[in-house]
């Protein structure tokens, strides 16, 4: 009995994790509640204040970041995954991208589709510079948009990561 309750527990809290606009919250809600629901989700704090958790996403574990507005609102998040090198930052981003389209379905732009590299070679001839980076996603769903980028290693940062994030479209809370 013990093991069918704590199994339905997780589908519920699952559930709710995909149902929100950003981990079991709305864009709009207050800030207040983000630390109880990030405890209540296995993640922990990563430093002083509510914005920065350490949690799991994508079975990997990862930094858990949430923006709030100067009303203490929710008006994002990100998840972002950090690696010592590019070459794992594109392998991860290539696990992760088969899980992000089953759960988002198809994408309104992927940098690495032929539609894409062709505008891209159109706006060039144009003289127009675009990034060519083939590892850039977006989503619209509802009221909710998501990318998903690689960010390469530069005079900021030695590291390279993947990013997730999430935010409204449209009206902002």
């Amino acid at each position: 009995m013990k093991i069918i309750i704590t199994t339905l527990s997780l589908l519920l809290c699952t559930h709710s994790v995909l149902a929100a606009d950003f981990r079991a919250a709305n864009f709009g809600d207050s800030c207040e509640g983000i630390q109880n629901r990030e405890i209540s989700l296995g993640s922990t704090p990563d430093g002083p204040g509510k914005e920065k958790y350490r949690g799991v996403f994508l079975d990997r574990e990862v930094e858990i970041l949430y923006r709030c507005n100067e009303k203490n609102q929710l008006i994002g998040g990100s998840y972002i995954y950090t690696y010592s090198n590019l070459a794992e930052a594109i392998a991860f981003f290539n696990i992760a991208k088969p899980q992000l389209l089953e759960e988002f379905g198809e994408p309104k732009l992927d940098s690495s589709s032929e539609a894409y590299k062709k505008m891209t070679k159109i706006l060039s001839s144009r003289g127009v510079e675009s990034d060519k980076d083939e590892y850039n996603l977006f989503w619209e769903h509802d009221r909710v948009s998501i990318t998903c980028f690689v960010i390469k290693p530069s005079k900021y940062s030695v590291n390279a990561t993947v990013a997730i994030t999430y935010g409204p479209i449209g009206k902002k809370p």
